[in-house]
């Protein structure tokens, strides 16, 4: 018997000849090119993800703004190579779900490149093949499953068939065979120019490329030129103001406010908005705080986590004698409900204020401190403290605090035992809360003590103003005290004098009397000689 050469594997030799992808099993396949499938959602002309669909009696899907250029130019079908118009092509409509992805609008069957897609003509309503044919053809059903708009057989338009494939193989398209683009204008300038049609290499290359790059010079300052000489003369200096600690980073909006809408008055000029207090300190804040929790079973020492989430700081005595609610052991204790009810408190900020989630925070020990909500941004006043990890709550409810003394106590009001509600029996009071260390509180200190220094120091400024005025005036009102013509002159000339007076009896203040000659003998002159 022979040798059974039939390998339970390819060999190396079938790939290049039969199997693979190469040109000798190209050649022994038959096929000239290599098969590539259009995706149903590209335009067949620009292929890539059409924006505005429109389609052909044949099932051929372009973009409006690629075909209606090619149809001016060509006016054929760049797939087929036959004649097209404009008034052939209808629009289509296609349907997405919320995840963004292509959808048939009865069945939600999600579209993908093996789904049987169809079009009817007279709506351009997108839906899947199964659908047109359990609601339409088999019940002879001849109206749009959504818009009720009567049709034929001959108006169903296949778009995708995954048994027909062939119809969507890129490497058959006409206009790719022949190599027919549509070109624009700067394309079609530069195909019209000599250096174009140049095969230039080396130094001739490099040649070239300094005339253009000099000619575009020459272009671009012709045109700046012409657009400087257009340009009227207008002042150059624009007056500015000095910002403020608590300018916002963002304008307050008037000036697009007044040009769209005709109830404003028009503003020309942008304005920053203006953050409050409590707002700059929210930024500012870049230390813990620290507050004690009284309550009738002992205290709680509890430490703030400011900087992670500030706005969960807010001092204030909101939480004194309310109780603690809701009890379940080994997850949580839930209280700041002044109403008892777990359905009452409002927020200090006045609304609902966003959550404040950090990846460094998360549920995984006891004693954390943490805010009670209804959904996502919706924190008021209700807050929790953990028995122990509870690592479901993670990016749902902000941590914005810790026991750091005190478990004994977290220890007593879990063991208080509660009813089917999960209430506490005994009541769970808190009697007070102390705050020993707001960081919040320091930094409103500062800024407060800034604007009155920043407001004693205008009503100085206004008050040395007032005080030159004043002396300005009464001068004034000196001068004019007679309507002699020169009374202006005689001002100036009584002015000279009192200084001339003032410069003499200075002078003669300073004069410097002289040395007094000493006595000599008459041996010293010979003068009588």
């Amino acid at each position: 018997m022979g040798r059974n050469t039939d390998k339970l594997y390819i060999s190396q030799s079938e790939w290049k000849s039969e199997f693979g992808q190469f040109k000798g099993a190209k050649k022994a396949s038959g096929s000239g090119s290599e098969f590539k499938q259009l995706p149903f959602y590209c335009c067949a002309l620009s292929l890539q993800p059409f924006e505005n669909p429109m389609c052909t009696k044949e099932g051929i899907v372009f973009d409006l703004l690629n075909i209606v250029p090619w149809i001016k130019k060509q006016g054929t079908n760049p797939v087929t190579g036959q004649s097209l118009e404009a008034k052939d092509l209808f629009k289509l409509h296609f349907h997405k779900n919320n995840e963004n992805e292509y959808q048939c609008p009865v069945t939600y069957k999600t579209f993908n490149n093996h789904t049987h897609i169809v079009a009817i003509k007279t709506s351009g309503n997108v839906y899947a093949y199964e659908a047109v044919d359990q609601l339409n053809i088999k019940t002879k059903n001849w109206s749009d499953l959504i818009t009720g708009e009567k049709f034929t057989r001959k108006d169903i338009i296949t778009l995708q068939d995954p048994h027909h494939v062939s119809e969507r193989n890129i490497t058959d398209f006409h206009y790719l065979k022949n190599n027919i683009s549509v070109l624009d204008e700067a394309a079609e300038k530069k195909k019209a120019q000599v250096s174009y049609k140049i095969n230039a290499t080396g130094t001739t290359s490099r040649v070239l490329e300094e005339m253009a790059a000099k000619d575009k010079l020459k272009k671009d300052a012709a045109a700046a030129k012409a657009s400087a000489s257009k340009t009227p003369i207008t002042p150059s200096f624009v007056t500015t103001t000095k910002s403020s600690y608590n300018d916002a980073s963002f304008s307050r909006g008037l000036a697009s406010s007044s040009l769209t809408s005709m109830s404003f008055t028009p503003v020309s000029v942008n304005e920053s908005a203006v953050w409050t207090d409590d707002e700059v300190a929210i930024t500012r804040v870049k230390q813990k705080g620290a507050a004690t929790l009284q309550t009738n079973y002992g205290d709680i020492h509890i430490e703030l986590l400011c900087f992670d989430a500030p706005r969960m700081q807010k001092r204030a005595r909101y939480y004194n004698g309310t109780i603690f609610h809701r009890s379940i052991p080994k997850f949580m204790i839930q209280g700041g409900d002044p109403t008892g009810t777990g359905k009452g408190g409002e927020s200090v900020w006045g609304s609902p204020f966003p959550d404040e989630f950090k990846p460094n925070l998360t549920h995984s020990s006891r004693g954390l401190l943490s805010m009670a909500n209804r959904g996502k941004h919706t924190n008021t006043s209700q807050f929790f403290f953990t028995f122990g990890p509870c690592k479901h709550l993670d990016n749902k409810h902000t941590i914005f605090g810790k026991i750091v003394d005190g478990m004994d106590v977290l220890t007593k009001l879990e063991a208080v035992s509660t009813d089917e509600d999960n209430r506490p029996v005994k009541e769970i009071k808190i009697l007070a809360i102390t705050v020993t260390k707001d960081p919040y509180a320091e930094i409103l200190n500062d800024i407060a003590s800034k604007d009155a220094i920043k407001a004693a120091n205008s009503a100085q400024r206004v008050m040395e103003k007032a005080r030159k005025d004043k002396l300005y005036l009464a001068a004034s009102a000196v001068a004019s005290s007679t309507d002699k013509v020169g009374k202006y002159l005689d001002a100036a000339l009584g002015k000279r004098k009192l200084d001339s007076s003032l410069n003499t009896q200075e002078s003669e203040s300073l004069v410097i009397p002289p040395k007094k000659q000493s006595k000599t003998s008459g041996f010293s002159n010979f003068n009588g000689w």
